[in-house]
């Protein structure tokens, strides 16, 4: 009878699918790519270059010299330049120009030191604030100088200057 029981309760088990016979699991594998692309990207928008201005002055005769600054934002490791256009009135990044509603000129220039000695042109022409991007906002001090014009006429001169980043 014990027997008969031990039999009838492995019946029991096995229909009831919870008895575990031992067995092989089979396996296969099979590689799966993960993969990004960082591109080289650039602004100089979101920060606006700080514009320049020289004041007010009585007479022109003597040298005037004012700082700004063109900050950007490049991918880390991107290589970039940047270039200060001639402006709206000058015939190049060597002799820029403000002009008055009068149309007289007052001649101005930009640089990239300090000592007002390397003049700061446009993309590919001349040179430029050249750097390799971190992530960060990068800023770089724009030099301004007018130089003494004791002819020059009363009036508000102004020019527009395009600061390009080139990567």
């Amino acid at each position: 009878m014990n027997k008969f029981k031990t039999l009838l309760s492995t019946a029991a088990i096995v229909s009831s699918g919870l008895m575990v016979i031992p067995g092989h699991a089979a396996t296969d594998t099979a590689n799966m790519q993960v993969s990004i692309q960082i591109t080289a990207a650039c602004d100089i928008h979101s920060t606006a270059p700080q514009d320049i201005n020289f004041g007010s002055v009585t007479l022109l005769d003597q040298v005037q010299d004012k700082t700004g600054t063109v900050s950007i934002k490049c991918t880390p490791g991107a290589p970039f330049k940047v270039g200060l256009s001639k402006g709206a009135n000058g015939a190049s990044a060597d002799s820029r120009k403000m002009k008055s509603a009068a149309g007289d000129l007052v001649n101005y220039n930009l640089y990239l030191d300090q000592g007002h000695n390397i003049t700061w042109a446009d993309i590919g022409g001349g040179d430029q604030w050249n750097g390799t991007g971190d992530g960060t906002t990068q800023s770089h001090t724009v030099y301004a100088r007018v130089p003494a014009q004791p002819s020059a006429k009363v009036g508000t001169y102004t020019d527009t200057v395009v600061a390009t980043v080139s990567f």
